[in-house]
């Protein structure tokens, strides 16, 4: 564990390459947290709010009963404590006041004085954090949005729908385009997801033969979007429709594979593409408990380790016997956002390995293995002997770069009428397009060193533009 340290309020730089959200909770029992449905609890609260609170082998009770011994605060659990559906190991803890510290153990004091340290090993907290979209980066591709659902549609025909091995691949986004049904979206309900399936009852809704995801995204802000109350709700109301495109590019790599695509709309992104690293951790433990086998993650932020997240991170693969695979971005450059003082890092060179550690780009750099059951990916030129411009790399932190046509990757084709196709780029695409290959591949139990042999190696060429520079053994796809 590391020293005893405050917990910065304001400063971690963070920005988001593709964004998260909130999870917060309704009731009108006081004995019970707040659960449905999460993102009510965001009318008129700016986020982030609060305080991430892992609880390890410790209860809420103990942690509420020993902070009114500490600081004489008395917690109101309807007030100020959000749960996830499904995840009774970490909370959020939102009390007017109320500043956490350090870890292990924790300090806890008031703005008016009083503080104590909580005697509860284990017990880790990190600072809430907000994750927003750079608006105009991706401005480009607002006219690109309405074919990619029927392109999904269209992949109806091409996918093995009827193959018993099917994949259950989550997509932790911005929502998806539900204006056309799709055969392969949801997974049938399981005993373990019973801590969501009760949400359907709550809304007095009759339990689905599929659950095609779930919402854990602050409302919509207006103007520009349409409030989203219900975590029912797995709308993509972002003008560019990222959670769409990743979709779609993750759906198309199973074109004519072996297996079946179960896929998994987990909904952490409003209109704007804001939300909070606590609606992401519910995300993650709710994919777990619908038993995804692959976790696609096109986003993150600048900023220090939050040792919250890396826990909730980690706990997906607590079962040997089950492992679960987590493909994420490895960021781009964002004006202003990523600036490390350093000077290690520049837009010149994105190298995650010489950043400082305080702004690495997260979640693609807790990532330090290639014995582990992440895969950090970035976008390669066509000619494979570097990275497209602006987005980062490392052989410290990367597995897979993806083959890009002019660094394009397919999902973002512009209407037909325009006769003027555009591809969707950033690290953000080409993370789904490894998720999708992924799934296509025959043993999902193998490690990862013998699942990337099925991956193409650049040819070695000598000197600074050998792709082993820029990723682990230089390993790349050719994505459909």
């Amino acid at each position: 564990m590391k020293s005893t340290q405050q917990i910065p309020l304001t400063s971690l730089i963070l920005a988001v390459c593709f964004a998260l959200a909130g999870c917060p909770n309704v009731s009108n029992n006081t004995n019970s947290t707040r659960i449905l449905p999460p993102n009510q609890i965001y009318k008129n609260v700016r986020l982030p709010k609060g305080y991430n609170v892992w609880l390890g082998d410790n209860t809420l009770s103990q942690l509420i009963k020993e902070i009114k011994e500490k600081v004489s605060i008395d917690i109101d659990i309807d007030k100020h404590v959000r749960k996830c559906p499904c995840g009774d190991n970490v909370i959020n803890i939102d009390y007017p006041g109320l500043i956490f510290d350090g870890h292990a153990p924790v300090q806890v004091r008031t703005q008016g004085g009083q503080s104590g340290t909580l005697e509860m090993e284990g017990l880790t907290v990190s600072k809430n954090m907000e994750i927003a979209l750079d608006e105009q980066e991706y401005s480009i591709m607002a006219t690109d949005s309405i074919p990619v659902i029927n392109r999904m549609k269209a992949l109806e025909s091409m996918i093995n729908l009827t193959s018993q091995d099917t994949v259950k691949l989550a997509i932790l986004d911005g929502g998806i385009d539900v204006s056309k049904p799709l055969a392969y979206l949801g997974l049938k309900p399981t005993n373990e997801a019973s801590c969501l399936t009760e949400q359907y009852k709550k809304n007095n809704q009759p339990i689905p033969s599929k659950l095609r995801g779930f919402n854990f995204a602050p409302l919509d802000e207006l103007p520009g979007g349409t409030p989203v109350p219900d975590f029912l709700n797995i709308s993509d109301t972002h003008v560019n429709k990222h959670g769409t495109r990743v979709s779609y590019i993750a759906s198309r790599q199973f074109n004519d594979a072996p297996k079946n695509l179960a896929l998994l709309a987990l909904r952490v992104l409003n209109n704007k593409n804001k939300g909070d690293s606590f609606g992401i951790i519910c995300a993650m433990v709710s994919a777990k408990k619908l038993g995804a086998q692959i976790l696609n993650m096109s986003l993150g932020y600048y900023g220090d380790k939050d040792d919250v997240f890396e826990l909730a991170f980690n706990s997906l693969n607590d079962d040997p016997a089950k492992p679960i695979w987590i493909v994420m971005a490895a960021g781009n450059f964002m004006q202003g956002k990523d600036v490390d003082p350093s000077n290690n890092a520049s837009p010149k060179n994105r190298d995650l390995g010489l950043r400082t550690a305080k702004l690495r780009f997260f979640p693609a750099t807790f990532n330090n293995s290639s014995d582990n059951h992440l895969l950090t990916v970035t976008t390669v030129l066509t000619t494979l002997d570097g990275i497209c411009i602006g987005q980062n790399y490392g052989n410290r932190f990367v597995d897979a770069g993806v083959k890009a046509n002019n660094c394009n990757i397919d999902g973002g084709i512009a209407p037909i009428a325009t006769n003027n196709p555009r591809g969707s780029q950033g690290t953000s695409f080409a993370a789904p397009a490894v998720a999708g290959w992924l799934g296509t591949q025959p043993n999902l139990s193998l490690p990862k060193n013998q699942i990337l042999k099925k991956a193409l190696i650049a040819i070695a060429t000598p000197g600074p533009k050998n792709l082993n520079n820029f990723i682990r053994s230089g390993r790349y796809i050719d994505p459909k």
